[in-house]
């Protein structure tokens, strides 16, 4: 069929997730709405912090129902199943369904309605087919028929390293970017900050979070907030800690930044590591998840941690939490050391970073992507 109008593509929020990865790729081809099924009653409610703890709901949180509904061409959502008769595509980030898997999920993914489900990183996409295969190998070839990986995607803000305006051999600037601060290792970036600090090195922290504690993998408590937030307290002439600012001025803090950090215990993509690249800062990551897919010693810095069968770094318990702890601090100031007796490698490595956008991120490349999917899930020619 032919096909003269925008392609009208309906999706049930308008989140940061769906804005990396496919909001807005194709603006002269495609029309996205937000729109109302029988579930939006109870995300209303779940805005609500009481009724959120009472209701929490994970199978509710994670479906569209909208069985009926045909104002748009297809549905495009974000770690969602749609029971629907119109088309649909998802894009995910670990696995589908995203409450665990179960057979009513699996089955609206080989359903007729589904069109595809897209892996937001190739980590993500062999998590779902090992997991299909270990817990439900017949309905195995009919997903994996389905399922295809698109990166999220990121242009380059500066187009090269000299445009920052930075001096490397003046005061090395480092920040780490994320509400869960000690998730994300802050503690550990802490501790070999300080060490390094009262060496004597040129150095500045910059924290842009809110310091949150309790996440599942850090397993922190009120402590070690109260901890962090008299460490930078104490060392305020070299840390300067930032609670909500707008990304607007994230970004311009990241043109002035050297090196970004991303030390995680758990992330699923890192979208920080994105924007630090997209400023021509090299990244000191971990190599859990997606992280080995946009960042490398070639153009940042991975510190190797242990790592289960599925990419996750290994915190379950209080001993994996201590090694893994151990790893990402030796590694940090192994790290910390070749910057400081060679500072000239941040600039290889960051215009490195950059041009690395253009491999996996490009906004281009995966826009095409997706239109391909739209097109052919309506059968729509050129």
């Amino acid at each position: 069929m032919k096909y003269k109008e925008k392609i009208r593509v309906g999706t049930i929020g308008l989140s940061y997730n769906h804005k990396k990865n496919f909001f807005g790729l194709i603006p002269n081809r495609v029309s996205y709405f937000k729109v109302l099924d029988f579930i939006s009653p109870y995300r209303v409610l779940m805005r609500n912090s009481t009724l959120k703890r009472v209701l929490a709901n994970s199978i509710l949180k994670n479906i569209h129902f909208a069985p009926f509904q045909r104002k748009v061409d297809l549905f495009h959502f974000f770690n969602t199943i749609s029971f629907s008769n119109t088309p649909w595509i998802t894009t995910f980030e670990t696995f589908l369904p995203r409450w665990g898997m179960d057979e009513m999920g699996i089955k609206r993914i080989c359903s007729e309605s589904c069109k595809g489900i897209v892996a937001m990183s190739f980590c993500a996409n062999d998590i779902m087919l090992q997991k299909v295969k270990e817990e439900f190998p017949d309905y195995f070839d009919a997903v994996a028929s389905k399922v295809q990986v698109i990166h999220p995607s990121q242009k380059p803000i500066v187009n090269s390293w000299e445009e920052k305006g930075i001096n490397v051999r003046e005061k090395i600037i480092f920040t780490l970017v994320g509400n869960d601060f000690f998730r994300k290792g802050g503690t550990e970036v802490l501790k070999v900050f300080k060490m390094f600090i009262n060496k004597g090195a040129n150095l500045e922290l910059r924290i842009i979070s809110n310091l949150k504690f309790g996440d599942y993998a850090s397993k922190t408590s009120k402590s070690d907030q109260n901890w962090a937030f008299q460490f930078i307290s104490e060392y305020s002439n070299h840390i300067k800690h930032y609670q909500n600012i707008s990304n607007s001025e994230v970004l311009e803090l990241l043109k002035s930044t050297h090196v970004g950090l991303l030390p995680t215990y758990a992330d699923t993509y890192g979208y920080s590591v994105l924007e630090m690249q997209a400023m021509a800062c090299p990244v000191i990551s971990t190599n859990i998840r997606a992280l080995p897919e946009i960042n490398s010693n070639e153009r940042g810095w991975i510190i190797e941690v242990p790592k289960d069968k599925y990419g996750e770094g290994k915190y379950n318990s209080k001993e994996e939490r201590e090694l893994l702890s151990s790893k990402i601090e030796n590694g940090l100031g192994l790290i910390f050391d070749e910057i400081l007796n060679n500072p000239n490698i941040i600039i290889e490595k960051g215009q490195k970073a950059l041009n690395g956008l253009k491999i996996l991120n490009c906004p281009k490349t995966n826009g095409d992507a997706y239109f391909s999917i739209y097109k052919n899930t309506l059968e729509v020619e050129d």
